[in-house]
């Protein structure tokens, strides 16, 4: 049986809402441009590693 009673049935009603707030929007630029530089970060690295592996086993 589920549970009952004013509280359970609040956050019933709540959890059947949804929508998009005031505002929420402004968090896309930002929240892009970080992933972008998280990407752009991790590419980077890569290449590195990769660099610093070829110079190890061209040393060899």
């Amino acid at each position: 049986m589920a549970p009952s009673g004013w509280f359970y049935d609040a956050f019933a009603a709540l959890d059947e809402q949804s929508g998009v707030g005031l505002g929420t929007s402004t968090l896309d630029v930002p929240l892009l441009s970080l992933a972008k530089s998280l990407a752009d970060v991790h590419e980077h690295r890569r290449a590195l590693e990769f660099r610093h592996e070829a110079r190890r086993f061209s040393r060899a």
